[in-house]
């Protein structure tokens, strides 16, 4: 009898996986609420400001957890195929899998060696209907061409997690010039660097010297992923991702199981 139970189980780990993520970038926010320093220079005419992580984000640690989630994610979709072709009497094997092109040329030439056995038409249509060339979650990444990348690169080279700055960031400064008795607010420009240990991300720039520089700074500093020679918010991706494939496996439940 075939059902779905692994690859629920599967969905629920990546889940899990999830959860220490969110957690995990959570005490980094929470052990960095002012991550700066800034520096004068030219007699304070010019103030730069630097990311300054303390702790430090534990880069590699947060990439494995990474890549443990995208992997749970494409076994679970490996794992219904196998059971939708058991469930027809047939015979799964090394090359089965979930197929996910990009390409619908592609698709149509070589999925059908990648789910051998699967013949239910409504199957296959399922099948087809959420492949990345469809558009049909209508976000960017695609979900599924994402999970699948990210599964690919994790098992042959090397996910890279990074940090970096989401949109929204707010920043005030005001600056002491020298011979003025009260300070006075002075112009800002964002560099739009991603937010990396180290890195400028601002200038302040009095356009006179300046003896000191009082700032406040409000900013949510999050992971971020690169893939498919592009950079994504991880926390974005990864609900998308996750939540696209529990609606793949529900489908496929309530119509096949």
């Amino acid at each position: 009898m075939s059902d779905l139970s692994g690859a629920f189980t599967k969905l629920l780990r990546a889940q899990h996986h999830l959860e220490s993520i969110e957690t995990a970038l959570l005490e980094f926010q929470n052990n960095n609420p002012q991550p700066f320093r800034h520096e004068k220079y030219d007699d304070g005419r010019s103030w730069t400001l630097f990311w300054n992580f303390d702790p430090l984000p534990d880069l590699a640690r947060w990439s494995a957890m990474f890549g443990d989630f995208v992997h749970n994610l494409r076994s679970s979709l490996d794992h219904a195929i196998w059971q939708l072709i058991l469930r027809e009497n047939g015979q799964p094997g090394r090359r089965t899998e979930f197929p996910i092109f990009n390409d619908a040329a592609r698709f149509r030439g070589e999925a059908s060696r990648k789910m051998y056995g699967l013949n239910d038409p409504d199957v296959r249509a399922l099948i087809e209907r959420y492949q990345p060339f469809q558009g049909s979650w209508g976000v960017s990444p695609d979900p599924l061409w994402f999970v699948h990348e990210c599964d690919r690169t994790d098992k042959h080279q090397q996910l890279h997690v990074v940090v970096q700055l989401p949109g929204l960031m707010e920043i005030a400064a005001t600056v002491h010039l020298v011979g003025a008795v009260t300070p006075s607010e002075a112009p800002i420009t964002f560099s739009g660097a991603p937010a990396e240990h180290g890195a400028a991300f601002a200038t302040i720039t009095p356009g006179q010297p300046s003896t000191k520089v009082d700032m406040t700074l409000t900013v949510a500093v999050e992971a971020g992923i690169e893939v498919m020679g592009s950079r994504f918010r991880m926390g974005q991706a990864l609900d998308t991702s996750i939540k696209s494939v529990g609606r793949i496996l529900s489908e496929i439940q309530q119509a096949f199981f």
